[in-house]
């Protein structure tokens, strides 16, 4: 048990604050403590009683020894009072971002991360331990890992045995949370044929882990590549966007009006701005492109020499 005041309290860096509670960081910077509000408003609108204090007293030391076991996931290490009052818990204090700030990677990234989500999501329910809301927010990249994290409110059910429902409840959010951080943002000008891939993902469902990996290799095949028509304006945003991502730049030509000088034009454009032509294709040609595109191929353009015509 770890026993605070009120000035103490008053001296951490506050972190921020959700619905259950409010988060400090620890003078040592490898703790964060939650210090739960007392009531918080319910689906109604009205103020309730926090479940969080009673629950986490309650099933204390069924958390600790399951976090023995998990080498992926951090659950909460002790309890917190000021006075004589139970009023949060600590947990260790991870140096990352959330899945709610890395919207803008690209397409193989996200579905690397995801990959580690289902990972951990697994470790998790083989320890009969259902998180039934993965939250963005609650979802951290630590170091090229995935860390999940505020696993103390009464939405993450902590069981002694297997629970079917809970794990296909847990399978349900994971997969919601997983659709919404690869199809979010992605409003750059892909080919007609990756936002295709991207909406049938969004609609299909997943009951097991495996269903959810099955959906992402799906949705990430031949999505690194970047198609980019002749006479498309070169903005400062998609200049941003495929300097950080090293995408392949696809340019695509009208196949009624090649005219060689635009493209020489568009060619020096991009690589005076360190962004290189990896192929130019004409708009007829794209699907073909898309379904025998193998990422071991040599470029086709090569010393401004356009080489397809």
């Amino acid at each position: 048990m770890i026993h605070l005041n009120k000035l103490s309290l008053s001296n951490l860096q506050k972190l921020g604050a959700g619905t259950y509670g409010v988060v400090y960081k620890s003078k040592d910077n490898k703790s964060v403590y939650k210090i739960y509000k007392n009531k918080i408003k319910n689906f109604s609108g009205n103020f309730v009683k926090n479940p969080s204090i009673e629950l986490n007293k309650n099933r204390f030391k069924t958390i600790k020894n399951k976090k023995m076991k998990l080498k992926h996931t951090d659950l909460l290490d002790d309890l917190i009072s000021i006075g004589n009052e139970i009023c949060g818990i600590k947990m260790k204090y991870y140096d990352g971002k959330t899945i709610s700030d890395l919207y803008k990677y690209n397409i193989n990234k996200k579905v690397s991360l995801c990959k580690k989500m289902i990972h951990n999501a697994k470790e998790l329910t083989n320890h009969f331990i259902y998180p039934l809301d993965f939250n963005h927010q609650n979802i951290m990249e630590v170091n090229s890992s995935i860390r999940f994290i505020d696993l103390d409110d009464e939405h993450t059910k902590y069981r002694d045995e297997y629970n079917k429902l809970d794990e296909l409840f847990s399978i349900f959010s994971l997969n919601k949370s997983i659709k919404e951080f690869i199809t979010n943002n992605n409003s750059f000008p892909y080919h007609r044929d990756f936002k295709n891939k991207l909406t049938k993902f969004n609609k299909n469902k997943a009951t097991t882990y495996t269903d959810i990996n099955d959906l992402l290799i799906s949705a990430s095949n031949n999505t690194n590549l970047f198609f980019i028509p002749l006479y498309t304006k070169l903005n400062d945003r998609i200049l941003n966007y495929l300097k950080t991502f090293s995408s392949k730049v696809i340019l695509v030509c009208n196949d009624n009006n090649i005219n060689y000088s635009d493209i020489i034009v568009t060619i020096n454009k991009y690589n005076d701005k360190k962004v290189f032509i990896h192929d130019i294709i004409l708009e007829s040609e794209i699907e073909d492109y898309l379904n025998h595109y193998n990422s071991n191929n040599i470029s086709i353009y090569k010393n401004e020499n356009i080489k397809r015509y």
